[in-house]
């Protein structure tokens, strides 16, 4: 599929994912279990990839990591030496791991509060009561990885058409881009499901999702959800103007 690639440390990096898999978790950092994390972690690698997302070296190495820390949790040394010195680099390599994964989780959550303060001091966002959209329960702000969950679930339902030969006249991501922008300056709040014409077409839910991307990385929207039903909004911002 000629789809251009993304490069996602560009949005986020491997300490965000971790964090994002520990939120849905619903668990502590400091109870979390190597096996069950590392399998979900890899997992999302796959999901990545499969969005046209280029996964970067750190992501990588984190997996190496965990890897390494599972297979020292699961299986036994050949002696046991080999074992104790095993379970020794395991229990370091994850106090590392937890005391990043803490450290990280204190700043971003500075960072998220440091970032609104700003946007609400720049930005005249649209406001629910401003669309067509009747909200019934508070949202929350959507992450990369809570879109890679979306779009993930849709390319499971999607129709396999991978392999198809693409017309040179096929819509690409900037026109996707610009489809959305229209959507968007009509209806100012759209859901979701609102941006897709053929939701079952791979090829399509693929571009959507990179021009979401783009969208995201340079201000132009941001998309909030509601947890309880799943349901994903697209907001346009509006600057305020020149005094």
């Amino acid at each position: 599929m000629a789809i251009c690639r993304v490069k996602l440390e560009t949005f986020e990096g491997p300490l965000d994912l971790l964090l994002h898999l520990v939120k849905k978790n619903e668990i502590d950092i400091l109870d979390l279990d190597i096996a069950q994390i590392t399998s979900q972690y890899l997992e999302y690698i796959e999901k990545i990839k499969e969005l046209h997302l280029d996964v970067a070296g750190d992501y990588l190495l984190m997996a190496s990591t965990l890897i390494h820390m599972k297979t020292a949790s699961l299986l036994p040394g050949e002696n046991v030496q080999e074992e104790e010195d095993d379970e020794a680099q395991s229990i370091y390599e994850k106090k590392d791991v937890l005391k990043r994964l803490s450290e990280y989780k204190k700043f971003k959550e500075a960072a998220d509060f440091l970032d609104l303060m700003e946007q609400l001091d720049r930005d005249v966002f649209i406001r629910p009561h401003d669309s067509e959209e009747d909200f019934t329960e508070e949202l929350t702000r959507a992450t990369i990885f809570d879109l890679v969950d979306a779009f993930s679930k849709l390319l499971e339902k999607a129709t396999k058409t991978s392999d198809m030969v693409i017309d040179a006249d096929e819509e690409s991501v900037q026109d996707t881009i610009e489809r959305i922008i229209k959507i968007l300056r009509e209806k100012k709040t759209v859901r979701f499901g609102q941006l897709f014409r053929h939701p079952s077409d791979r090829r399509e839910i693929i571009l959507v999702f990179l021009a979401l991307l783009e969208l995201i990385r340079i201000g132009s929207i941001f998309i909030m959800q509601a947890a309880a039903y799943d349901e994903k909004y697209i907001f346009t911002r509006e600057k305020q103007a020149d005094k």
